[in-house]
């Protein structure tokens, strides 16, 4: 074909196409699988109002409550519709006709788009040959989406080794692209599952990529994992909990995931308890007290460090000395049944209250069996 014909054959393309718009539709699912709510995205190509569809879910979903929204996630169903834009005569103006939300999804119609092409790459990177693999792993790059970063991060686990370095380079790639403020919430729920993959590479890049989310709840998904068999995982996800750590508002993750944290923090594995200690003196929440006193206790030295700079830090809370009598109740157990540190490490919490309903147990604790407590106790009792 000639340069004049393909410019031709261009030009009426184009002109066609601009009189055409796409609608697309996205829809908001629980976990389950059951529909939550639908999104209609209009664009010139399928492409792009797929996205306009998956961009106004994701908006939606980022506004909702936290909690809520780890158990919801956006994906597209595809074209619901052509409609010729009406063009106005002179001296009119148009009058948009917004598009009736479909009550149930339709049926995608099957024509040649972007997502058909990611399934053939899909296909290919699991059926093909090691050339067609790289090729089609190097073809990853030209996506910004969720699911071309999964392909990319799966085919880190390629028996070859130049596909691999493909599908390395294709995820830095669409990670440069990506718009991680509208897709953070389905790159955390795509990317968290794969911390569990028998490939070390795949948990290493997952790791990475959770940690660039920005999502805070983001290191409830890779405490647990800290203590990975893999040197270099390990590094990864401490390194994404290093940077996590630094985001606001970490006193509103500790309180709503307390319970996960109790248990993280006094039966995980020592790496993850050194993380949980972190994570509560970077939060500081005066309900969290009782379970850094307890980690004062900890058969590993770096953990009871790392407890007792937590101990200080949440101490030091200004709405500390309000700490609630439940609480307190909880030290005086803890202080029965424990040994010299922690005994110590509880009178030194009680005293910080500054509350002299704590006075019965400074008084009891004058005659401990441990010097040091009754050092503790007597400080205590004359900062009272």
């Amino acid at each position: 074909m000639s340069k004049a014909l393909k410019l031709i054959v261009l030009s009426t393309a184009l002109s066609s196409a601009s009189a055409f718009a796409v609608n697309c539709q996205s829809n908001m699912v629980t976990r389950g699988g059951s529909l939550a709510q639908e999104f209609i995205g209009s664009g010139r190509t399928e492409q792009a109002a797929c996205r306009a569809a998956l961009r106004s879910c994701n908006q939606t979903l980022n506004n909702l409550e936290r909690q809520v929204a780890r158990t919801l996630s956006c994906e597209t169903v595809g074209v619901v519709s052509d409609r010729t834009i009406a063009r106005p005569s002179r001296g009119q103006t148009t009058t948009p006709t917004p598009y009736p939300t479909p009550t149930r999804p339709r049926q995608t119609i099957p024509t040649p788009s972007r997502y058909s092409e990611l399934d053939m790459l899909a296909n290919t990177l699991e059926h093909g040959g090691s050339s067609a693999r790289k090729m089609a792993a190097q073809e990853l790059a030209d996506f910004d989406t969720p699911d071309a970063l999964v392909l990319a991060v799966e085919t880190l686990s390629d028996s070859d080794y130049y596909v691999r370095v493909a599908a390395s380079n294709s995820k830095t790639s669409i990670l440069s692209k990506m718009d991680m403020s509208y897709y953070s919430f389905e790159v955390l729920d795509l990317l968290a599952p794969m911390l569990d993959a028998s490939s070390s590479n795949i948990r290493k890049a997952a790791a990475e990529i959770l940690g660039a989310t920005g999502e805070q709840i983001a290191i409830m998904e890779l405490l647990p994992h800290s203590a990975d068999s893999d040197y270099y995982v390990r590094v990864a996800i401490s390194n994404s909990l290093n940077t996590l750590m630094q985001l606001p508002q970490m006193k509103k993750l500790v309180r709503e995931n307390i319970n996960e944290l109790e248990n993280l923090g006094m039966k995980g594995s020592t790496t993850v308890r050194k993380k949980v200690a972190t994570l509560l003196a970077k939060a500081a929440v005066p309900k969290t007290i009782d379970l850094a006193v307890e980690m004062t206790g900890d058969s590993d030295y770096y953990v009871r460090v790392e407890a007792a700079s937590a101990m200080t830090e949440i101490m030091q809370a200004n709405n500390y000395p309000n700490l609630g009598m439940n609480k307190i109740n909880q030290l005086e157990r803890i202080f029965h049944s424990s040994g010299s540190t922690v005994r110590k490490n509880v009178i030194k919490a009680l005293a910080a209250t500054h509350n002299p309903i704590v006075k019965p147990l400074l008084y009891e604790a004058l005659d401990d069996s441990d010097y040091y407590v009754r050092v503790a106790a007597k400080e205590a009792l004359n900062s009272l």
